[in-house]
């Protein structure tokens, strides 16, 4: 059973959508973006410019626009796309 936060995700935030969020976490294998309050999808370095690896461009705290590729809220997982626009 999903709750909390995630409830409501599949209507909020459909695949393909875009929307701005907040990265919280970074990781070798990519950043960590909170969407909305309590909603986190991991925004793989495959998805992410090529210029990631070698000129860190994001920092925690910043704001940027996220593409939803798939969402699994009994997992509370969200694969997510850099959206640059």
């Amino acid at each position: 059973m999903t709750v909390g936060a995630w409830v409501d995700v599949f209507d909020r935030y459909p695949v393909g959508i875009v929307t701005k969020g907040k990265i919280v976490n970074s990781e070798p294998y990519g950043l960590f973006v909170e969407v909305h309050p309590g909603v986190t999808g991991l925004l793989h370095s495959s998805k992410l410019p090529r210029s990631y690896k070698t000129n860190e461009r994001f920092s925690l705290g910043e704001e940027i626009a996220v593409k939803i590729l798939t969402t699994d809220p009994p997992k509370r997982r969200m694969e997510l796309a850099y959206a640059n626009q």
